[in-house]
């Protein structure tokens, strides 16, 4: 599902079977997976709470929600559309079964069934030489830098690395 309709073509093209987001407002089809990945964290948090609601009563009785989103890490802020990074333990305490101190209506809707933090190969974004071109040994020597850094994440089968995301598997609340 998405909201841009060159991109379902192109799903579709692939051979996935995308499609509009109209057509799941529209419809009162029930899904045992419903995906989001890299979304939530272009939502202001206001958005978020009738996005994750809309969801969420999308789901069968069995269902699952799988979140994929950043954490707030140096790169968090390179892509201009992001609002701000949702942590698990955010969403654990408006949807889930958290009770701490907010000042919002609780109820639990959706419990954490499993969750997993992604790493990604160190960088040197830092570095003047990362950007600019004006010393060919160093631009080269920074190049090379980050490819062994990326060899070693690789080799190390992502041990050698910075967490940069999460994934949160939940499952609906049938007792709420």
């Amino acid at each position: 599902v998405d909201v841009s309709e060159e991109m379902i073509l192109l799903a579709n093209k692939n051979g996935h079977n995308a499609f509009i987001l109209d057509y799941i407002k529209e419809s009162d089809k029930k899904y045992d997976v419903i995906l989001i990945s890299h979304v939530i964290e272009h939502l202001p948090y206001k958005e978020l709470i009738d996005f994750m609601h809309f969801y969420i009563s999308k789901l069968s009785q069995t269902g699952r929600i799988v979140l994929l989103s950043p954490l707030l890490v140096e790169n968090f802020y390179y892509d201009f559309t992001h609002e701000r990074p949702y942590y698990p333990q955010a969403i654990w305490q408006m949807f889930g079964d958290y009770y701490d101190s907010l000042s919002v209506e609780k109820k639990t809707l959706i419990l954490l069934e499993d969750i997993y933090f992604i790493k990604d190969a160190f960088r040197t974004r830092k570095w003047r030489s990362y950007y600019i071109n004006d010393n060919w040994l160093l631009f080269n020597l920074t190049k090379m830098y980050n490819f062994i850094l990326a060899i070693l994440y690789l080799f190390s089968r992502s041990g050698i690395g910075k967490r940069v995301s999460w994934i949160g598997i939940y499952k609906r609340n049938v007792n709420k």
